[in-house]
């Protein structure tokens, strides 16, 4: 078992005037690139049933920068990750048809600028340095911490919901606490869906149940109002 566990971190965000807009811009590039590359895919396939393939769909996100100067106006790699996500969803779908998988999953769908917004940037498109949160082409988010957070954060998703809040969601991967070695000290740890707790001379992790699951859940959303 790893040494190590993740801890997800999403807080809300207020962001600036001139911040809203340059968010508006990034999200509407990222939905624009979405919409058009499923439309890319699903008339590839109407025409002659051919399936198009993440290599292809690349291609065409470059060919549509260059033909789009205002495409690139916002963060490339954030681009690359929406198209990425769309890569992802196929790939469910395709899983789910053949059983791949327990769930099913419907096809990919066209967003919708009247649903949650989001945008992913990469290591190499922010940074994250003394408590301050800076994304490429948008600038430092000023961000209230409600408690410490180290570690060397994984990709970050900037969202705004249907009722106007932006959050900020990303992961850090923390080292599990050394333990001694009586074998009378147990040493638990708890994230979202896990417990991780040593006892003796390993560390054992056991899900948490479903309902409980659904009770923090719901415990959030009644927290935030």
């Amino acid at each position: 078992m790893s040494n190590s566990t993740k801890h997800g971190v999403k807080g809300r965000v207020y962001l600036t005037p001139e911040q809203v807009l340059l968010a508006a811009r990034q999200f509407g590039c990222a939905r624009f690139v979405y919409n058009h590359l499923l439309n890319f895919s699903q008339t590839r396939y109407s025409h002659n049933k051919t399936k198009t393939s993440p290599a292809q769909r690349s291609l065409e996100l470059t060919r549509i920068k260059t033909a789009l100067p205002w495409l690139r106006e916002v963060s490339a790699p954030s681009l690359q990750q929406t198209g990425r996500a769309l890569d992802t969803a196929y790939r469910n779908w395709f899983d789910s048809l053949m059983g791949k998988r327990p769930d099913k999953v419907k096809p990919p769908r066209f967003k919708k600028k009247s649903n949650r917004q989001s945008a992913r940037f990469t290591r190499n498109s922010f940074r994250f340095k003394n408590g301050v949160l800076s994304l490429s082409k948008i600038g430092a988010i000023p961000i209230v911490w409600h408690r410490r957070v180290s570690g060397e954060p994984s990709p970050v998703v900037l969202s705004l919901t249907p009722a106007g809040r932006y959050y900020v969601s990303f992961q850090v991967e923390q080292p599990l606490p050394v333990v001694g070695p009586a074998s009378h000290r147990l040493s638990v740890d708890m994230n979202t869906k896990t417990f991780n707790f040593f006892h003796g001379r390993r560390w054992s992790q056991v899900w948490l149940p479903r309902p409980l699951l659904a009770a923090r859940s719901k415990l959030r959303t009644a927290q935030k109002r």
